[in-house]
């Protein structure tokens, strides 16, 4: 019978981590590697937290998706890691504006609603508490109030109309979270446009995304058959293609969601601002959009972008901000593994397992950012699964930018 090695003898001689061979560039371990989706970072060979590796700056009060489902309210530059597509994921996103009127959680009376249609139907606020708790919605709706149509008693149909327009004819995101008794409600902007229905009796978010409006007049409507009672918070009117995280607010007024600024902390940063260098970024990017930086610099030149048209490729652009390298596959939206690299031989770029080549190469100068150094732009969303960086001899050869370049798990 062999020699057996007891497991703890077995543990001390493996790799660590970061230094196993799917997470080597041609040999080389990472210099960083911020892996959100395991929720471990590394830099210099040590264990750190992410804010070691990338800082955000962002205003208070934006929401997401925690581990347990709940909706969740992040601190002042915090990193909201959101759990909506099942994994974790460091969501950043671009301003955007929520253009209800009316309150948007915490509703003390129904004022900029609107109650129209069978004269029984009651439109009122009630208490939910029970019911928010369940669908982890009480942490942002802290008073355990909600609106209720009530069209029960009705023969016909009843609508609630929450304030605020859209005010022009762009394409539009919107929704509220519901819940229904009884015959079949719906969510829909004025004209029936993008109408969703209300599924059953526990809170879900109903709504549509990208709906071009019927007019500039149009709003958010509840609609309620007779014989229907529905329960609904937190309703959201964007002028976007994709709905975005929830902005509340417990104002009479419209609510503008600020931009996430999100830059490589400067230790991480100096691993790949060499002649030779290497990084990988993987994760979503669900929104399209001509030019949107993916990774991008202080002097806004040398970055991987989208290119222009069209908007649903990536692209490494130099520093005059000409396309140094570009990959022609269409990635955008949708799950992006990508990984550049330069050095003397020039620069190359991986996209979703595809490499290519350019004599140009790059260099980067002393800020690195996620987006653009301002913030990201309106409309635009990046959800980063993992980053890493990788100091070089040379630029990473084809074979190791491509299995470098995929999708994270």
């Amino acid at each position: 019978m062999g020699l057996m090695l007891p497991p703890r003898r077995l543990l001390a001689g493996a790799a660590p981590w970061w230094r196993r061979p799917e997470h080597l560039l041609d040999g080389a371990a990472p210099a960083f590697f911020a892996d959100i989706v395991g929720r471990r970072c590394v830099l210099g060979g040590a264990a750190v937290p992410l804010a070691a590796v990338l800082g955000v700056t962002s205003g208070a009060g934006k929401t997401y998706c925690d581990a347990d489902g709940s909706l969740k309210a992040a601190a002042a530059n915090e990193a909201r890691i959101d759990w909506s597509s099942g994994a974790a994921e460091l969501l950043l996103e671009g301003a955007a504006t929520n253009k209800i009127t009316a309150r948007k959680h915490n509703p003390l009376d129904t004022s900029n609603l609107t109650k129209t249609g069978d004269a029984a139907a009651v439109l009122s606020v009630v208490d939910d508490s029970a019911a928010l708790a369940a669908a982890g919605l009480s942490a942002i709706c802290t008073a355990g109030t909600v609106y209720r149509l009530d069209n029960s008693a009705g023969s016909g149909a009843a609508w609630a109309k929450v304030s605020g327009a859209v005010g022009n004819a762009n394409a539009h995101s919107f929704g509220v979270y519901a819940r229904r008794t009884g015959a079949a409600t719906s969510v829909f902007l004025t004209g029936g446009t993008g109408s969703a229905s209300v599924a059953g009796s526990a809170y879900a978010w109903t709504g549509s995304a990208n709906v071009i409006p019927a007019g500039t007049g149009a709003v958010l409507e509840i609609g309620a058959n007779a014989g229907s009672v529905v329960h609904f918070i937190l309703p959201q009117l964007v002028e976007a293609v994709s709905q975005g995280s929830i902005i509340p607010g417990d104002t009479l007024a419209a609510v503008t969601r600020t931009t996430d600024l999100c830059q490589i902390a400067a230790g991480a940063a100096a691993a790949i601002q060499g002649a030779s260098a290497g990084i990988a970024w993987r994760g979503t990017i669900p929104v399209a959009q001509s030019g949107q930086q993916i990774v991008g610099l202080g002097d806004g030149l040398n970055l991987i972008r989208a290119t222009n048209t069209p908007n649903t490729r990536v692209a490494i652009f130099n520093a005059t901000s000409a396309l140094a390298l570009g990959v022609g596959t269409d990635v955008i939206p949708g799950a992006l593994g990508l990984c550049a690299g330069w050095g003397a031989s020039g620069a190359r770029l991986a996209v979703n397992g595809t490499a290519a080549s350019a004599a140009q190469t790059n260099a980067w100068p002393t800020t690195v950012y996620l987006g653009a150094s301002s913030g990201l732009s309106a409309g635009q969303v990046l959800r980063l699964r993992q980053l890493v960086g990788w100091t070089l001899t040379d630029q990473p050869s084809a074979a190791g930018a491509a299995s470098q370049a995929r999708l994270a798990a």
